[in-house]
Protein backbone atom coordinates (compact mmCIF):
# COMPACT_ATOMS: atom_id res chain seq x y z
CA UNK A 1 0.00 0.00 0.00
CA UNK A 2 1.21 3.52 -0.77
CA UNK A 3 2.39 5.33 2.33
CA UNK A 4 0.24 8.32 3.26
CA UNK A 5 3.11 10.67 2.49
CA UNK A 6 3.59 9.23 -0.97
CA UNK A 7 -0.17 9.23 -1.59
CA UNK A 8 -0.26 12.95 -0.71
CA UNK A 9 2.64 13.48 -3.09
CA UNK A 10 0.76 11.59 -5.79
CA UNK A 11 -2.32 13.78 -5.34
CA UNK A 12 -0.15 16.90 -5.39
CA UNK A 13 1.60 15.65 -8.53
CA UNK A 14 -1.76 14.93 -10.12
CA UNK A 15 -2.73 18.54 -9.43
CA UNK A 16 0.46 19.84 -11.05
CA UNK A 17 -0.08 17.68 -14.13
CA UNK A 18 -3.83 18.07 -14.46
CA UNK A 19 -4.97 21.32 -12.90
CA UNK A 20 -6.57 23.55 -15.48
CA UNK A 21 -6.15 20.93 -18.17
CA UNK A 22 -8.95 20.81 -20.70
CA UNK A 23 -9.32 17.90 -23.10
CA UNK A 24 -12.44 18.84 -24.99
CA UNK A 25 -15.14 16.29 -24.35
CA UNK A 26 -12.73 13.68 -23.01
CA UNK A 27 -11.24 14.41 -19.57
CA UNK A 28 -11.17 17.53 -17.40
CA UNK A 29 -9.91 17.71 -13.81
CA UNK A 30 -10.20 20.06 -10.86
CA UNK A 31 -9.03 19.78 -7.26
CA UNK A 32 -11.78 19.83 -4.63
CA UNK A 33 -11.46 21.83 -1.42
CA UNK A 34 -10.90 18.64 0.56
CA UNK A 35 -7.89 17.74 -1.60
CA UNK A 36 -9.70 15.10 -3.65
CA UNK A 37 -9.66 15.02 -7.43
CA UNK A 38 -12.94 15.73 -9.21
CA UNK A 39 -13.30 14.69 -12.83
CA UNK A 40 -15.93 16.41 -14.95
CA UNK A 41 -17.34 16.49 -18.48
CA UNK A 42 -15.88 13.16 -19.54
CA UNK A 43 -16.64 10.47 -22.08
CA UNK A 44 -15.10 7.09 -21.30
CA UNK A 45 -15.40 5.47 -24.72
CA UNK A 46 -12.81 4.24 -27.11
CA UNK A 47 -14.27 6.45 -29.82
CA UNK A 48 -13.86 9.54 -27.64
CA UNK A 49 -10.25 8.76 -26.78
CA UNK A 50 -7.56 10.93 -28.33
CA UNK A 51 -4.99 9.32 -30.59
CA UNK A 52 -2.23 10.38 -28.17
CA UNK A 53 -3.86 8.74 -25.16
CA UNK A 54 -4.67 5.57 -27.08
CA UNK A 55 -1.09 5.22 -28.32
CA UNK A 56 0.27 5.69 -24.79
CA UNK A 57 -2.14 3.15 -23.29
CA UNK A 58 -1.32 0.70 -26.07
CA UNK A 59 2.35 1.14 -25.17
CA UNK A 60 1.65 0.48 -21.48
CA UNK A 61 -0.38 -2.60 -22.44
CA UNK A 62 2.58 -3.91 -24.46
CA UNK A 63 4.85 -3.49 -21.42
CA UNK A 64 2.43 -5.45 -19.23
CA UNK A 65 1.78 -8.05 -21.96
CA UNK A 66 5.40 -9.17 -21.88
CA UNK A 67 4.63 -12.49 -23.61
CA UNK A 68 2.78 -10.74 -26.47
CA UNK A 69 -0.33 -12.88 -26.15
CA UNK A 70 -2.70 -9.96 -26.66
CA UNK A 71 -4.16 -10.46 -23.19
CA UNK A 72 -3.15 -9.75 -19.63
CA UNK A 73 -4.32 -12.44 -17.23
CA UNK A 74 -3.29 -13.68 -13.80
CA UNK A 75 -0.62 -16.00 -15.22
CA UNK A 76 0.87 -13.19 -17.32
CA UNK A 77 0.94 -10.97 -14.24
CA UNK A 78 2.85 -13.67 -12.34
CA UNK A 79 5.39 -14.00 -15.16
CA UNK A 80 5.83 -10.25 -15.24
CA UNK A 81 6.33 -10.24 -11.47
CA UNK A 82 8.99 -12.96 -11.73
CA UNK A 83 10.80 -11.07 -14.48
CA UNK A 84 10.98 -7.85 -12.48
CA UNK A 85 12.05 -9.66 -9.31
CA UNK A 86 14.84 -11.32 -11.30
CA UNK A 87 15.87 -7.95 -12.72
CA UNK A 88 16.11 -6.58 -9.17
CA UNK A 89 19.17 -8.82 -8.90
CA UNK A 90 21.14 -10.47 -6.18
CA UNK A 91 22.05 -7.12 -4.69
CA UNK A 92 18.54 -6.65 -3.36
CA UNK A 93 17.40 -8.24 -0.11
CA UNK A 94 14.81 -11.00 -0.18
CA UNK A 95 12.45 -8.71 1.72
CA UNK A 96 12.78 -6.00 -0.92
CA UNK A 97 12.24 -8.48 -3.75
CA UNK A 98 9.15 -9.79 -1.96
CA UNK A 99 7.85 -6.24 -1.68
CA UNK A 100 8.45 -5.75 -5.39
CA UNK A 101 6.51 -8.90 -6.22
CA UNK A 102 3.63 -7.76 -4.05
CA UNK A 103 3.52 -4.36 -5.75
CA UNK A 104 3.24 -5.98 -9.19
CA UNK A 105 0.55 -8.34 -7.93
CA UNK A 106 -1.42 -5.38 -6.56
CA UNK A 107 -1.08 -3.51 -9.84
CA UNK A 108 -2.93 -6.37 -11.50
CA UNK A 109 -5.49 -7.09 -8.78
CA UNK A 110 -6.67 -3.45 -8.81
CA UNK A 111 -8.95 -4.75 -11.56
CA UNK A 112 -10.32 -7.78 -9.78
CA UNK A 113 -14.02 -8.47 -10.08
CA UNK A 114 -15.51 -10.76 -7.44
CA UNK A 115 -12.01 -11.75 -6.41
CA UNK A 116 -10.92 -12.89 -9.86
CA UNK A 117 -9.47 -10.45 -12.42
CA UNK A 118 -10.69 -11.47 -15.88
CA UNK A 119 -8.36 -11.57 -18.88
CA UNK A 120 -7.85 -8.06 -20.19
CA UNK A 121 -7.27 -7.31 -23.88
CA UNK A 122 -5.93 -4.09 -25.36
CA UNK A 123 -9.32 -2.43 -25.82
CA UNK A 124 -10.64 -3.31 -22.39
CA UNK A 125 -7.44 -2.12 -20.75
CA UNK A 126 -7.66 1.28 -22.45
CA UNK A 127 -11.34 1.62 -21.60
CA UNK A 128 -10.76 0.68 -17.94
CA UNK A 129 -8.08 3.34 -17.52
CA UNK A 130 -10.14 6.06 -19.19
CA UNK A 131 -13.21 5.07 -17.17
CA UNK A 132 -11.16 5.30 -13.99
CA UNK A 133 -9.97 8.78 -14.97
CA UNK A 134 -13.63 9.74 -14.94
CA UNK A 135 -15.13 7.65 -12.15
CA UNK A 136 -12.34 6.39 -9.92
CA UNK A 137 -9.33 8.74 -9.93
CA UNK A 138 -8.16 7.35 -6.60
CA UNK A 139 -7.49 4.00 -8.29
CA UNK A 140 -5.53 5.82 -11.00
CA UNK A 141 -3.46 7.52 -8.29
CA UNK A 142 -2.73 4.09 -6.78
CA UNK A 143 -1.78 2.72 -10.20
CA UNK A 144 0.59 5.64 -10.86
CA UNK A 145 2.18 5.20 -7.42
CA UNK A 146 2.58 1.45 -7.90
CA UNK A 147 4.20 1.88 -11.33
CA UNK A 148 6.64 4.42 -9.90
CA UNK A 149 7.41 2.22 -6.90
CA UNK A 150 8.02 -0.84 -9.10
CA UNK A 151 10.52 1.05 -11.27
CA UNK A 152 12.34 2.35 -8.21
CA UNK A 153 12.35 -1.07 -6.55
CA UNK A 154 14.14 -2.50 -9.61
CA UNK A 155 16.39 0.35 -10.71
CA UNK A 156 17.22 2.37 -7.55
CA UNK A 157 20.06 0.03 -6.77
CA UNK A 158 21.48 1.86 -3.76
CA UNK A 159 18.00 2.72 -2.43
CA UNK A 160 18.78 6.42 -2.07
CA UNK A 161 15.57 7.72 -3.65
CA UNK A 162 17.18 8.61 -6.98
CA UNK A 163 17.04 6.85 -10.31
CA UNK A 164 20.24 6.97 -12.37
CA UNK A 165 20.65 6.73 -16.10
CA UNK A 166 22.46 3.37 -16.30
CA UNK A 167 20.05 1.23 -14.26
CA UNK A 168 17.05 2.99 -15.83
CA UNK A 169 18.25 2.21 -19.36
CA UNK A 170 18.94 -1.40 -18.38
CA UNK A 171 15.39 -1.70 -17.07
CA UNK A 172 13.99 -0.18 -20.26
CA UNK A 173 15.91 -2.64 -22.42
CA UNK A 174 15.43 -5.81 -20.40
CA UNK A 175 11.91 -5.34 -19.03
CA UNK A 176 10.21 -3.01 -21.51
CA UNK A 177 11.71 -4.36 -24.72
CA UNK A 178 13.34 -1.13 -25.88
CA UNK A 179 16.42 -1.09 -28.08
CA UNK A 180 19.51 0.67 -26.66
CA UNK A 181 18.78 3.61 -28.95
CA UNK A 182 15.13 3.82 -27.87
CA UNK A 183 16.04 3.56 -24.20
CA UNK A 184 18.64 6.32 -24.50
CA UNK A 185 16.16 8.54 -26.35
CA UNK A 186 13.48 7.96 -23.71
CA UNK A 187 15.90 8.86 -20.92
CA UNK A 188 16.86 12.10 -22.67
CA UNK A 189 13.17 13.02 -22.90
CA UNK A 190 12.56 12.24 -19.23
CA UNK A 191 15.74 13.79 -17.82
CA UNK A 192 14.90 17.31 -18.97
CA UNK A 193 17.58 18.88 -16.76
CA UNK A 194 20.27 16.58 -18.11
CA UNK A 195 21.57 15.64 -14.66
CA UNK A 196 21.68 11.88 -15.27
CA UNK A 197 19.37 11.22 -12.34
CA UNK A 198 15.73 11.61 -11.33
CA UNK A 199 14.29 11.89 -7.84
CA UNK A 200 11.24 9.94 -6.74
CA UNK A 201 9.10 13.10 -6.92
CA UNK A 202 10.33 13.90 -10.44
CA UNK A 203 9.68 10.36 -11.60
CA UNK A 204 6.22 10.34 -10.04
CA UNK A 205 5.37 13.53 -11.92
CA UNK A 206 6.53 11.91 -15.17
CA UNK A 207 4.40 8.82 -14.52
CA UNK A 208 1.42 11.07 -13.82
CA UNK A 209 1.98 12.92 -17.09
CA UNK A 210 2.05 9.62 -18.94
CA UNK A 211 -1.39 8.64 -17.66
CA UNK A 212 -3.05 12.07 -17.46
CA UNK A 213 -1.52 14.49 -19.95
CA UNK A 214 -2.88 15.23 -23.42
CA UNK A 215 0.05 17.55 -24.15
CA UNK A 216 2.08 15.94 -26.97
CA UNK A 217 5.20 17.71 -25.66
CA UNK A 218 4.92 16.40 -22.07
CA UNK A 219 8.18 14.61 -21.13
CA UNK A 220 6.24 11.95 -19.22
CA UNK A 221 4.76 10.65 -22.47
CA UNK A 222 8.09 8.86 -22.89
CA UNK A 223 7.83 7.02 -19.57
CA UNK A 224 7.70 3.64 -21.35
CA UNK A 225 9.67 4.67 -24.42
CA UNK A 226 8.48 5.49 -27.95
CA UNK A 227 4.74 5.30 -28.38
Amino acid sequence: MLTEKRRELAICTWRVAASGMSMGDRVCFRLAHDGGVVVEDTQATLEGMSDLRRRKLNRLFDVLDADRTGQIDAAAAERLRDRYVELAGAGQSEERKAQLGEMIRRLWTEYEQDGEPPPCDRDRFALEVVRDLRENPDRVIRMIGLITNVVFAVADLDVDGELRRGPAIRLAEEAMGLTPEEAAMAWRRLDTAGTGRLTYAEFLKLATEFVVSEDPEAPGNWFFGPY
